[in-house]
């Protein structure tokens, strides 16, 4: 049964929330700005009793918003230390040569279990943020190889500079993206590029490593792939992007239907 996430949380929580909107909501950088859009598609997209459920828990639109990002602020915090590997795969592959999520531990703490883990909690602000953060994750190729250290190891020019392959798509590409744009507009211009679709998913455990799969395929067919432009990195981008909403907005409206 859902409950008010204010009688969920224990006094150190709600500190946490305060410092953390203050912080998040006085800065002008993107930063985590790929959760946060992830996390304004999601709100359009769901339907009208999932966001209901959604408002008992968070309140407000802007609290969702902003908690799609927290789970990356507080995983150097040491009472949180055990959610790191949660965020990564680190597949024994070698793109461009060749993909897969070779080695992939399914008992070992990673972005797949740590998945599970959350998503068979209790629903909570908690849980449901962690949740919606590792499936925006599994999204971008570089947080499923462990090639180069997950890119982070691997520089590459763009526009000028040298930056880690990992903060090109983490990061950079995003910003180029949306120059000039807030948030929710970018969104919006997201949704307007897409076809929102009804995804049918018999066995959530499955669907993510399913996605996972066809997320670390696109390291060698685009991210470490040489002949890969700047348009199909970009157009790659938005549209895992989109995909991460479409189908986090679905694992939410099957978890919240009752």
């Amino acid at each position: 049964m859902l409950h008010n996430w204010q009688a969920r949380f224990s006094l150190h929580m709600n500190i946490l929330l305060l410092v953390f909107i203050f912080v998040i909501g006085t800065t002008n950088a993107f930063g985590h700005g790929g959760h946060r859009i992830i996390g304004r598609m999601v709100w359009i997209m769901m339907n009208k009793h999932t966001r209901n459920q959604l408002i008992k828990l968070y309140g407000t639109k802007q609290i969702f918003i902003k908690f799609s990002s927290w789970p990356d602020l507080i995983k150097a915090d040491m009472a949180w230390r055990w959610t790191f590997k949660y965020h990564f795969i680190n597949a024994e592959d070698d793109p461009p040569v060749y993909c897969g999520l070779y080695g992939a531990d399914t008992t070992g703490d990673n972005l797949l279990t740590g998945i599970e883990h959350f998503r068979n909690q209790p629903q909570s602000v908690e849980s449901l943020s962690f949740l919606i953060h590792l499936l925006g994750d599994l999204h971008q190729p570089l947080h499923i190889t462990a090639k180069d250290h997950g890119g982070t190891r691997k520089m590459v020019d763009f526009m000028g500079r040298k930056v880690s392959l990992h903060l090109l798509w983490d990061t950079a590409l995003l910003r180029h993206l949306a120059k000039g744009m807030g948030e929710e507009a970018f969104a919006l211009s997201l949704l307007r590029e897409h076809t929102i679709k009804n995804i049918e998913i018999d066995d959530i455990a499955a669907s993510v490593r399913e996605w996972a799969h066809q997320t670390s395929m696109l390291n060698c067919q685009i991210v470490f792939n040489p002949n890969a432009g700047f348009d199909k990195q970009t157009a790659e981008v938005k549209r895992q992007l989109f995909l991460a909403a479409n189908r986090i907005t679905r694992i939410l409206e099957i978890m919240l239907s009752e």
